[in-house]
């Protein structure tokens, strides 16, 4: 896997950004069989409020880790003989990864680069987020430029009593506050100061999210 040298890593910002992304909803859909079995290996089987998943790696992008949530489902599908029956892994959530081997505090650092959600089960970004530092044992770094979205999602995991979210100078690999609780409003711009602007004033602070010693 590339990982990025000091200088790419240093053009990044914890930037917000006013409104909400929805350009990573392509990961959701569905794929064939067939398309799986050549594409994706099988990581875990997941249980979420009774709802039963299947996590799966694309094992087609290069440089980037990338994974769907998804389930089995048949479906009728019509051809000129008449309806026949399709089996189709349907996506509920998918999220790209980018790795750094950069920090001398934290080790390899992941970036989620790309993440979309269908929402069907509350909270399912929160519980992805929180699977992948507890029992994939990333080490999660906030994303480059946060929307709405993101923001209220980091508030919420550094709200939660099984992950810690540390405030991180990337430039200087450097814990500024740890185990902290972020601040979000209900209004875009109602944000957390020491993390977050709509300016590049912050541009070597990130949150990091990590699992609870």
């Amino acid at each position: 896997m590339k990982v990025k040298t000091i200088q790419e890593f240093l053009l990044e910002q914890s930037q917000a950004k006013k409104g909400d992304w929805t350009g990573s909803n392509s990961m959701l859909g569905e794929l064939s069989v067939s398309v799986m079995d050549l594409f994706y290996k099988k990581i875990d089987d997941i249980n979420i409020d009774s709802n039963k998943y299947i996590l799966l790696q694309n094992t087609n992008i290069k440089d980037k880790l990338n994974y769907v949530l998804g389930y089995y489902e048949e479906q009728d599908k019509e051809t000129k003989l008449g309806n026949i029956k399709e089996t189709k892994f349907v996506i509920d959530f998918g999220i790209t990864f980018n790795s750094y081997k950069k920090s001398k505090i934290y080790g390899t650092l992941y970036t989620v680069v790309g993440v979309a959600s269908k929402n069907k089960v509350k909270g399912l970004a929160t519980f992805m987020y929180k699977y992948f530092v507890k029992k994939m044992k990333f080490t999660i770094l906030g994303d480059n430029e946060q929307y709405f979205g993101a923001r209220m999602l980091w508030k919420k995991l550094s709200n939660d009593i099984d992950v810690i979210v540390d405030i991180y100078d990337i430039k200087e690999d450097k814990i500024l506050e740890q185990n902290v609780i972020l601040h979000h409003g209900n209004y875009n711009n109602d944000f957390d100061a020491r993390l977050w602007s709509f300016s590049k004033d912050k541009h070597f602070i990130h949150s990091v999210l990590i699992d609870i010693k």
